[in-house]
């Protein structure tokens, strides 16, 4: 019987971690789900679930990516979450984010990018409409990437 198995795309590289070679190679040649979500609801969901984390944590987080962000991006992300302004800050990292992301989907085949338009981040309702929407999908591999 046919298998799914669920994935978040992620680089070869989570956080120190390398993905096995074989299974990271499973998971480039798989169909993806790219849910798109708007973009302010993205960054209102990121703000009331990371805003809290810790604060030494997110800097630093921010300092790591200074080179690929730009060190003025970074500086304004930096002072923007200094002071209290979490929606700016989070704008200004989500714009590496996105990039970073849209290069590596930029590097599949466009025929295994399944897009889906969701209009409000829920998981439950989202794991649903992913579900129904990619029910016609056919599997080489018995994966996908979302």
């Amino acid at each position: 019987p046919e298998k799914r198995i669920w994935l978040e795309d992620e680089s070869h590289l989570i956080g120190n971690v390398f993905i096995p070679e074989e299974f990271w190679q499973q998971m480039r040649n798989a169909p993806v789900v790219y849910c798109d979500f708007p973009v302010e609801e993205r960054i209102n969901y990121l703000v009331n679930t990371y805003g809290d984390f810790n604060k030494e944590g997110v800097i630093n987080a921010v300092k790591k990516i200074t080179k690929r962000l730009g060190g003025q991006h970074a500086k304004d992300a930096i002072e923007n979450y200094e002071s209290g302004n979490l929606h700016e800050a989070t704008k200004i990292v989500l714009v590496y984010y996105d990039k970073t992301y849209q290069y590596g989907l930029d590097q599949r085949s466009t025929e295994k990018i399944f897009k889906i338009e969701m209009e409000k981040i829920d998981p439950e309702e989202n794991a649903i409409e992913i579900i129904q929407k990619v029910s016609c999908i056919k599997y080489q591999e018995s994966s996908i990437v979302v």
